[in-house]
Protein backbone atom coordinates (compact mmCIF):
# COMPACT_ATOMS: atom_id res chain seq x y z
CA UNK A 1 0.00 0.00 0.00
CA UNK A 2 1.23 3.37 -0.84
CA UNK A 3 0.70 6.01 1.76
CA UNK A 4 0.74 10.16 0.80
CA UNK A 5 -1.17 12.67 2.13
CA UNK A 6 -2.12 16.07 1.00
CA UNK A 7 -4.69 18.98 2.57
CA UNK A 8 -7.73 20.88 2.36
CA UNK A 9 -7.17 24.97 2.61
CA UNK A 10 -8.93 27.61 2.40
CA UNK A 11 -8.46 31.22 2.97
CA UNK A 12 -11.39 33.07 5.24
CA UNK A 13 -11.61 36.48 3.61
CA UNK A 14 -12.31 36.16 0.61
CA UNK A 15 -13.30 33.09 1.23
CA UNK A 16 -11.94 30.63 -1.18
CA UNK A 17 -10.51 26.89 -1.23
CA UNK A 18 -6.60 26.53 -2.81
CA UNK A 19 -6.53 23.48 -5.79
CA UNK A 20 -3.72 21.87 -7.68
CA UNK A 21 -3.70 21.02 -11.45
CA UNK A 22 -2.74 17.81 -12.14
CA UNK A 23 -1.29 18.29 -15.49
CA UNK A 24 -3.33 16.73 -17.93
CA UNK A 25 -6.09 15.37 -15.49
CA UNK A 26 -7.91 18.29 -13.82
CA UNK A 27 -7.85 20.08 -10.44
CA UNK A 28 -7.45 18.23 -7.09
CA UNK A 29 -6.47 19.12 -3.44
CA UNK A 30 -2.58 19.25 -3.13
CA UNK A 31 -1.12 16.01 -2.06
CA UNK A 32 1.35 13.25 -2.85
CA UNK A 33 3.77 10.50 -1.37
CA UNK A 34 5.37 10.35 1.83
CA UNK A 35 9.20 10.91 1.88
CA UNK A 36 11.31 8.14 4.15
CA UNK A 37 11.42 9.61 7.58
CA UNK A 38 8.96 12.29 6.84
CA UNK A 39 5.32 12.27 9.03
CA UNK A 40 2.15 12.57 7.13
CA UNK A 41 1.58 15.89 8.47
CA UNK A 42 4.97 17.18 7.14
CA UNK A 43 4.28 15.52 4.12
CA UNK A 44 0.75 17.11 3.53
CA UNK A 45 2.57 20.69 5.01
CA UNK A 46 5.20 20.50 2.23
CA UNK A 47 2.82 19.52 -0.70
CA UNK A 48 0.60 22.19 0.06
CA UNK A 49 2.93 24.66 0.14
CA UNK A 50 4.76 23.59 -3.16
CA UNK A 51 1.81 23.18 -5.14
CA UNK A 52 0.04 26.39 -3.93
CA UNK A 53 3.29 28.42 -3.52
CA UNK A 54 1.51 29.26 0.05
CA UNK A 55 4.39 29.90 2.77
CA UNK A 56 2.39 30.61 5.92
CA UNK A 57 -0.44 27.73 6.32
CA UNK A 58 -1.59 26.74 9.87
CA UNK A 59 -3.31 23.00 10.76
CA UNK A 60 -7.25 23.14 11.42
CA UNK A 61 -7.26 19.33 12.13
CA UNK A 62 -6.95 16.32 10.52
CA UNK A 63 -9.53 15.10 8.44
CA UNK A 64 -9.37 11.48 7.57
CA UNK A 65 -7.31 8.70 5.92
CA UNK A 66 -8.77 8.06 2.74
CA UNK A 67 -8.17 4.24 1.05
CA UNK A 68 -8.69 3.62 -2.36
CA UNK A 69 -7.45 2.49 -5.57
CA UNK A 70 -5.02 4.43 -7.69
CA UNK A 71 -6.57 5.70 -10.82
CA UNK A 72 -4.78 3.07 -12.86
CA UNK A 73 -6.87 0.95 -10.10
CA UNK A 74 -3.39 -1.22 -10.06
CA UNK A 75 -1.96 0.26 -6.66
CA UNK A 76 -3.84 0.50 -3.19
CA UNK A 77 -3.59 4.10 -1.94
CA UNK A 78 -3.52 5.29 1.89
CA UNK A 79 -4.38 9.31 1.68
CA UNK A 80 -4.27 11.15 5.17
CA UNK A 81 -5.90 14.38 4.67
CA UNK A 82 -5.53 17.98 6.78
CA UNK A 83 -7.27 21.05 6.83
CA UNK A 84 -5.02 23.74 6.95
CA UNK A 85 -6.19 27.90 6.82
CA UNK A 86 -3.96 29.60 4.89
CA UNK A 87 -2.96 33.05 6.37
CA UNK A 88 -1.87 35.16 3.61
CA UNK A 89 -3.92 34.36 0.64
CA UNK A 90 -2.10 36.95 -1.74
CA UNK A 91 0.86 33.83 -1.31
CA UNK A 92 -1.14 31.63 -3.74
CA UNK A 93 0.69 30.88 -7.04
CA UNK A 94 -1.38 31.49 -10.30
CA UNK A 95 0.63 28.51 -11.77
CA UNK A 96 0.83 25.19 -10.14
CA UNK A 97 4.66 23.29 -9.56
CA UNK A 98 2.83 20.55 -11.54
CA UNK A 99 2.65 22.01 -14.78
Amino acid sequence: MEERAGGIIYCKKPLRIALAKQNHQGWTFPKGHVDEGETHLETAERECKEETGLKTIKLVKEIKILNRKSRNQQTDLAISMYLFEALKPSELKEKPDSE
